[in-house]
């Protein structure tokens, strides 16, 4: 059942990142669709799996591996939005390319942040 309601919540996120488009390109609205509504339907999943228990055994570090993708991928997009719109004085690439050298090292900056907190077991 806790599968069923995950295909729900990916299937429904990724209908409505596709509808909601406004001017992207179709390619690019359903790989966004895809990728946000396959962490939706992880989210709902595991919500399910708490509240009513499932059949099979769970994934304990899921929700953990879930947080550190999404605090990555928000921290790159992130800054690199606001140094996109910010600054207006360079060439549109180079501005560009500062946005994404500024969007990567939040993203490492994040990452790191997540491994001080709970290092990885590397199987020593």
């Amino acid at each position: 059942m806790d599968v069923l309601f995950f295909f729900i919540a990916w299937a429904g996120m990724w209908v409505w990142v596709v509808r909601n488009r406004s001017s992207w390109n179709l390619l690019l609205a359903n790989l966004l669709g895809a990728a946000s509504g396959l962490m939706v339907g992880v989210v709902v999943e595991q919500l399910y799996v708490g509240l009513f228990g499932a059949p099979r055994p769970t994934v304990p570090s899921l929700m953990r591996t879930v947080l550190e993708i999404l605090s990555f991928a928000a921290a790159v997009i992130g800054v690199w939005m606001l140094v996109a719109h910010r600054s207006q004085m360079e060439h549109p690439v180079l501005r560009q390319l500062l946005a994404g050298l500024c969007g990567i090292v939040a993203g490492i900056t994040a990452i790191m942040f997540f491994a001080q907190i709970n290092p990885p077991n590397l199987g020593m």
